[in-house]
């Protein structure tokens, strides 16, 4: 399975909490809640299989750069929005 599937396959699962196909997680949008649910997708992306920020980047479509912001936002959101907490939790214990 290449990067980018398993980025689709993240993008697929943290977007369906949010009402977000794994389409726009994967697109250029930036609305409130497909931003959330990528930003939560790089970060699990990060602590399931550690890739590096460019490997990140490279599967998401994105500069390494944006990866690393995605990986502090998603910190961030973990720290204020707890149902985006609690998906995260719950994937990390599987």
């Amino acid at each position: 399975m290449s990067s980018r599937d398993v980025a689709l396959e993240l993008a697929a699962e943290f977007g369906a909490p949010l009402g977000v196909s794994a389409e726009q997680v994967m697109s250029r949008s930036r609305s409130k809640s497909v931003v959330k649910a990528r930003f939560a997708a790089m970060s699990a992306a990060r602590e399931r299989y550690g890739w590096s920020f460019p490997e990140i980047g490279a599967a998401f479509g994105r500069h390494h750069t944006t990866a690393m912001n995605a990986i502090s936002g998603s910190v961030r959101l973990r720290k204020v929005e707890s149902h985006i907490k609690r998906v995260l939790l719950e994937v990390a214990a599987e």
